[in-house]
């Protein structure tokens, strides 16, 4: 979920020192260092936590052989899957007297996440704008639109992004 993981065996006549990972992307034209210090030679495994959603990398690695100095591995692919458009339940809930609202987007799009009263009433408006892809959050501190405070109750919140619509129930107890 949070980046791309890669994996490695390692067979060498060798000592083996160290490992680099270089990566390229879809407008990079040279291969990037990832790793300023050299993992460690037992290691067989790396996180990319800078790859991107929907994104895909070329990457590369190198060993850090003791005799040869850097030997590269054939390049890979690897992509990060899209983020789902994603609305999750509000925590704390129930809550009293503010509560986080978190989503995710799958790409950059106008958003509108508001709360509405079971009647269908619009109470507030926590976001209304464009809003990069990737995991977002708001908080709404139970007042309405003019700033003052709601009833206790069960209420409704709407995410709108794009095509996609999501809805969940929220309970403010005062």
């Amino acid at each position: 979920e949070d980046g791309i993981e890669l994996n490695w065996s390692l067979f060498a006549d060798e000592r083996v020192d160290g490992f680099r990972i270089y990566r390229s992307g879809r407008d990079e034209t040279s291969d990037r260092l990832l790793n300023e210090q050299p993992l460690a030679h037992t290691s067989r495994r790396y996180v990319d936590l800078t790859a991107l959603p929907g994104e895909r990398y070329r990457y590369t690695l190198a060993v850090l052989a003791s005799e040869s100095g850097e030997i590269r591995s054939a390049p890979v692919m690897a992509e990060r899957p899209a983020l789902a458009t994603q609305l999750f339940q509000n925590r704390p809930n129930p809550f009293n007297p503010n509560t986080s609202i978190r989503y995710t987007i799958s790409r950059a799009s106008l958003v509108s996440l508001r709360v509405y009263s079971t009647s269908g009433e619009l109470i507030r408006t926590l976001v209304d704008q464009r809003v990069p892809s990737g995991l977002q959050e708001a908080m709404w501190d139970g007042t309405n639109d003019a700033g003052s405070p709601v009833a206790s109750g069960v209420y409704v919140y709407r995410l709108r992004a794009g095509n996609v619509t999501r809805s969940k129930k929220l309970v403010l107890l005062k």
